[in-house]
């Protein structure tokens, strides 16, 4: 994998995460959760995915971690919101 993949990945992947910002906030009108918490999250999220993209290059690998990255933002943010 050359450097220019990984760049176009990198940026693709933070592009995504700009996309699932905007639609969980589509859904999640009422921001319960801190906005540093909210960027601990998706950081987290774009470490996860990215990384695994960079450990494993096979795609059903890096749909299933979007999947389960996906499922655990919200339930984050819930439960990021109930501490306080």
């Amino acid at each position: 994998m050359s450097i220019h993949d990984i760049l176009i990945a990198a940026v693709t992947n933070l592009f995504r995460i700009y996309i699932v910002w905007k639609f969980v906030g589509l859904f999640l009108t009422e921001r319960k959760a801190g906005k540093r918490t909210e960027v601990i999250a998706y950081v987290i999220f774009y470490v996860i995915s990215f990384g695994m993209f960079l450990i494993f290059h096979y795609p059903i690998v890096n749909i299933a971690t979007n999947l389960i990255c996906l499922f655990w933002l919200p339930f984050f943010m819930m439960a990021a919101s109930a501490r306080k």
